[in-house]
């Protein structure tokens, strides 16, 4: 995965199969491949223990070293060390992955391919007296492969898991199976990260138990499946203050969290008083889990401007100016004059992480010609209107294709911003232009018949998704130019956009279904 800038709190998926059952792109962490639904946090690992046929948390300890790609591939291992509240069960396990990644620089996606190549895992669960049962994995296969699509401002994967566990129970008394199936889908970008994984798990125990002089059959099978979710979310809060005689009103705070929930859905077998499965008699419950890491927070520089206060967009445009995504001129921020591209340019680079992203993109590129032992073509500067301070903002934005010129080598620095325009670059920047239907349709507009070709894709998905808006009559008005004040609440709807919207779709819906 690419990691960005900033330094988040890390994630993961450790989704291994005890069917002890955790949690998965980047910026904020590596991408673990594991089968065993648990969820983890800076202090603990927990996970659902479902082999005896009746659920148990478990919890402890997990380490992983991420080795070093070399060649395109490297080696990844997973410790984990647990055990019940009530100390009757406890697991070791040991996982080595194989980690293979494959990249494609046209379309700026790779393919990542995990193998389980080495494992040993022992559970010991505590019966009456002094007996315990002890279970063995004999045979494991477990793989998982994720494809990554990097839009200029986000990256989206989906992934897919297949798996088999065979342990032995007390040497040759039984022998447990776990079938695993799953997929999932995931974002990450500067502002958060949100992956939701559902694994299917199918369980057949075969076995006999010995009751005083009498051998009883105790087969059994079940099934579970768990919806498990990680996110990072980093928010901004207004926190006003509250003495009268100071010098600011209030300020931003700028809050880092993890959170990973897992949903289990279970159906197990009854047991009688001396522990054999009732026959076609089953236990359904649901389990929720949930972890969340401290959050670290920041508070963000006070903006101090004269003409901002009361102007409708004031939240919006003290936020930027806060983050630094805007800028004032002196005391003053100008809310009604008209945004320029090169302006609009700034706060969209600044927004996405762009030198970072167009830099990440760019070691893709640099990998692929590495291992084919080409030379990357020398590229020139695509504008020659723009400052050499401004340029690295303009180069990452025009190589990513978030922004275009106006001409040969001209970017139209101090030229008005359009709605078209901007909505067009903020399409872009998700990558989600190609979900506009074919031609022809209608973009929903009142003026439908008035916006370019060129931003018509752009104009429909950005309706769609709520970031395009018409006025009280239903006019998109796509030529008409745009203040700074409303550059700036365009701006900080596309960071809720990022913040909150891509979440909903990503999570909320999967896990509410």
């Amino acid at each position: 995965m690419v990691f960005l800038h900033r330094t988040l709190p890390v994630k993961l998926i450790i989704i291994c199969l005890s069917l002890c059952i955790g949690l998965p792109n980047t910026a904020y962490a590596i991408q673990m491949p594991g089968y065993d639904g648990g969820i983890k946090n800076d202090m603990e690992y927990k996970e659902l223990f479902v082999l005896t046929g009746k659920p148990v948390i478990l919890k402890g300890d997990i380490k992983i070293n991420e080795g070093t790609m070399r060649k395109g591939k490297r080696q990844d291992r997973v410790n984990f060390t647990l055990e019940s509240d009530d100390k009757n069960i406890s697991l070791r396990r040991n996982m080595t992955f194989e980690v293979s990644l494959e990249e494609d620089t046209k379309k700026r996606q790779y393919i990542t391919v995990s193998e389980l190549t080495r494992f040993s895992e022992s559970i010991t669960v505590k019966g009456e007296g002094r007996r315990s049962d002890r279970y063995k994995l004999e045979k494991c296969e477990l793989y998982s492969s994720t494809i990554t699509d990097m839009a200029p401002a986000v990256d989206y994967y989906s992934l897919n898991i297949r798996g088999k566990k065979l342990y032995s129970v007390n040497r040759d008394e039984g022998e447990l199976s776990v079938e695993i199936n799953g997929s999932g889908v995931g974002y990450e970008h500067v502002w958060g990260a949100t992956e939701t994984v559902t694994l299917d798990y199918l369980i057949d125990y075969k076995g006999e138990k010995a009751i005083e002089e009498s051998v009883y059959s105790a087969d059994w099978n079940g099934s579970m499946q768990v919806v498990e979710s990680f996110n990072t979310t980093r928010d901004l809060t207004y926190i006003p203050n509250e003495p009268s005689q100071i010098s600011f009103r209030g300020g931003y705070l700028e809050t880092i969290q993890d959170e990973q929930v897992a949903r289990y859905s279970y159906s197990l077998p009854r047991f009688d008083q001396k522990g054999i499965p009732l026959k076609s008699e089953f236990l359904k419950d649901d389990v929720e889990l949930k972890l969340s890491t401290v959050p670290t927070q920041k508070r963000t520089f006070i903006p101090k401007t004269l003409d901002v206060p009361g102007h409708w967009a004031q939240e919006d445009i003290e936020r930027l100016l806060s983050l630094g995504i805007m800028e004032p001129k002196g005391s003053y921020f100008g809310p009604h004059v008209y945004a320029k591209r090169l302006t609009f340019a700034q706060g969209v680079a600044k927004v996405t992480d762009i030198i970072n992203r167009g830099k990440a993109i760019a070691d893709v590129k640099k990998n692929v010609a590495q291992k084919k032992g080409e030379a990357l073509p020398q590229e020139e500067t695509p504008f020659s209107d723009i400052s050499d301070k401004d340029m690295v903002y303009l180069e990452n934005l025009a190589s990513t294709g978030v922004m275009q010129g106006i001409g040969p080598k001209r970017f139209g620095p101090d030229q008005v911003l359009t709605r078209d325009q901007a909505i067009t670059i903020m399409i872009r920047a998700l990558g989600l232009e190609h979900l506009a239907p074919n031609p022809p349709y209608d973009t929903g507009f009142a003026d439908d018949c008035e916006i370019p070709a060129w931003a018509r894709d752009s104009v429909y998905v950005a309706r769609q998704i709520g970031l395009a808006r018409g006025d009280m009559a239903g006019y998109f008005r796509p030529s008409d130019p745009m203040t700074k004040g409303e550059a700036a609440a365009f701006l900080n709807r596309f960071i809720t956009y990022l913040q909150k919207d891509l979440k909903k779709d990503f999570k909320d819906r999967i896990i509410n279904y």
